[in-house]
């Protein structure tokens, strides 16, 4: 399982743009006296050096100094010192670092970089989030040298198999894959970025759980029976709501299917037409991941939805012609869900979730007039969480409890809307 994220700085977290830089200190210069700034400073032998800690950024300005004209002193005492002034971030990593932190991962850099990192690291986008630093400068040692991967290793007391590493140098990529991770090189398209890195999580994170889940053939005379579990947009099948479900029928003898889905686009919430994308993206490899299941052949079917899983899910069932047959468990669903018949469900939902318009949701109307048990978690988002650990964990008890006593006996009377204490 992948629990730890590496990632460089320059050229990923933050551009490192020549042309940028000599517009600013070397704005006055020829087209000739800029390639020869960037040949004397960027691209010499002093700058591996100040890499590899032999020679700190002052240091490279003096010996660079001292073989270039004097009218290009002053540049290159601002080009090797200074660069760092105005941080140029690359645009939505700082979020992508966020999101990840939120989920529970570990943050790490890896970065070919002189001594003076301290001085602007708290500058560098989404910094805040990390864990610790492993900086070739204070190593002695450079990417893609193999050794610095294993100092990196060792500092950060991981395991590489459950690092993935994202780099702008395709041959630094390679040593991480030599050292045992997982790899990304980062071509500057962020989309990209988030698909590649989905599609890494999405494989490892459910490997755990699909391992544990065999195919399971029933007794002679006892029923066969399918739980297919529908995950959300960034909430997978290995978080609490479908965690938890999927113990539940396991223990009650169904046998599982886990639809783990990547290539989201970003920022879907409130995007309609990304949202659209979305569904479509969802819905297709939905049906590629069932199209070797039949669902006719099996006498109890179960479909657990999270958000855009739960619209696949209600519309899968319609496509086969058994929104009657199937029981659903729909978290936090959305009001296009309820667009397909499902004629046996059970809704949770919470009373802030911003993707349904918090105190304005029609969730429960909706659920109400379909004739489903609705369960409103006051202040919860669309996680069904508050921010308060104690509320959150006695809620998700309620949640389970609420689930399997529909899983056992969705007939059974009981109160359809519960708040949190």
């Amino acid at each position: 399982m992948i629990k730890n994220i590496i990632f460089d700085m320059g050229g990923v977290l933050i551009r490192f743009d020549r042309e940028v830089f000599l517009n600013r200190h070397a704005r006055d210069c020829t087209p000739e006296e800029r390639t020869m700034l960037v040949r004397e400073t960027f691209l010499s032998r002093e700058w591996i050096m100040q890499d590899r800690g032999t020679l700190t950024p002052p240091q490279t300005a003096q010996i660079v100094c001292g073989r270039v004209p004097s009218k290009l002193q002053g540049a290159v005492e601002g080009l090797v010192c200074r660069w760092h002034e105005d941080i140029l971030p690359v645009e939505g990593m700082a979020e992508l670092v966020r999101d990840l932190k939120e989920k529970g991962y570990h943050i790490y850099l890896l970065s070919n970089a002189a001594v003076d990192v301290p001085d602007y690291w708290q500058k560098v986008p989404g910094s805040a989030y990390f864990d610790d630093l492993c900086v070739s400068a204070f190593e002695g040692v450079i990417k893609p040298q193999p050794e610095i991967y294993q100092r990196a290793v060792e500092k950060f007391g991981v395991n590489p198999s459950e690092c993935v590493f994202i780099d702008d140098v395709t041959a630094n990529i390679e040593a991480a894959y030599n050292a045992g991770m997982q790899g990304i090189v980062f071509h500057g398209d962020m989309q990209e970025l988030r698909c590649k890195l989905d599609r890494i999580l999405s494989q490892q994170n459910d490997q755990e759980l699909l391992q544990q889940s065999d195919r399971r053939f029933p007794q002679p005379g006892e029923k066969k029976k399918l739980a297919v579990f529908f995950p959300g947009i960034g909430y997978t099948v290995d978080k609490p709501l479908l965690y938890y479900s999927r113990k539940i029928a396991v223990e009650q003898g169904y046998e599982t299917k886990l639809l783990p889905y990547q290539g989201f686009p970003p920022k879907i919430q409130g995007d309609d037409k990304r949202m659209l994308e979305s569904f479509q993206i969802a819905l297709t490899q939905t049906e590629e991941m069932l199209s070797d299941t039949d669902l006719a052949s099996y006498d109890e079917i179960l479909f657990v939805g999270k958000s855009i899983g739960t619209i696949v899910a209600a519309r899968i069932a319609a496509d086969q012609g058994m929104g009657d047959r199937i029981r659903f468990v729909f978290y936090t669903p959305l009001e296009e869900t309820f667009r397909f018949p499902a004629k046996n469900a059970i809704v949770f939902t919470g009373s802030n979730d911003p993707w349904v318009g918090r105190a304005n949701s029609k969730i429960p109307q909706i659920a109400a007039e379909k004739g489903h048990p609705c369960h409103i978690i006051n202040d919860a988002n669309h996680s069904l969480e508050t921010g308060n650990a104690g509320r959150d964990i006695e809620n998700l008890r309620r949640i389970i409890e609420e689930t399997r006593r529909f899983i056992l006996s969705p007939k059974t009377s009981f109160v359809t809307n519960f708040t949190s204490q």
